[in-house]
């Protein structure tokens, strides 16, 4: 026979699970809006993230040449970010991701005193930029020198810079048409047009 007490337990253990339930799905909401929301842009205010079923099947990241298994695990941390969120056409972490935070030292086709966000927005809106075309370009083997991975394909140039004992390697640049920039040319290594 239940007593009142032992009722007034099972209440509360109710409704703590209920409480505890009610959390987790807002918490999942709360999750997936953030992140399919993305980044405004700059003309049209819309939503600059896909969702994930969208995203594009990805090979991983090529780091061939890079040194040892040292250098490799270094570079990775340092390129599979930018690699994974291309792949989920994540337009915010891409944003996230520029210049080490920082888009002041980030190169790339002009955009003067942009933000971020503004810059991402200046790649899809006038640039036709598809964030599959940069996992891909992240797939093929880079150009290793002193300053870091220059990866070059078709048309688009990414650099990672190895960094220095105040700050960490970064990604550096990242040109979407860069037959057409001057600055672009004097990264790239080798001729543009890596099949």
């Amino acid at each position: 026979m239940l007593n009142s007490r032992d009722a007034g337990r099972r209440r509360v253990r109710w409704l703590m699970l209920v409480l505890l339930v009610a959390a987790a799905v807002a918490t999942s909401v709360w999750l997936l809006w953030r992140d399919e929301g993305g980044v405004p842009s700059r003309a049209s205010g819309k939503s600059q993230a896909h969702p994930s079923a969208t995203a594009a099947r990805c090979s991983p990241t090529n780091l061939a040449g890079v040194g040892g298994q040292r250098a490799a695990a270094a570079w990775r941390k340092v390129v599979e970010p930018v690699h994974q969120a291309a792949c989920a056409h994540d337009f915010a972490a891409l944003a996230r991701l520029l210049g080490g935070g920082r888009p002041t030292n980030f190169l790339t086709e002009e955009c003067t005193g942009c933000t971020s966000a503004e810059i991402v927005a200046m790649w899809r809106e006038e640039l036709g930029f598809d964030p599959a075309a940069l996992a891909r370009l992240l797939e093929v083997p880079p150009v290793v020198d002193q300053g870091g991975l220059t990866y070059e394909r078709d048309d688009m140039t990414a650099v990672f810079a190895r960094g220095t004992w105040q700050l960490p390697g970064n990604w550096s640049a990242f040109f979407v048409q860069c037959h057409e920039d001057d600055m672009c040319a004097g990264l790239a290594p080798s001729p543009s047009g890596v099949p």
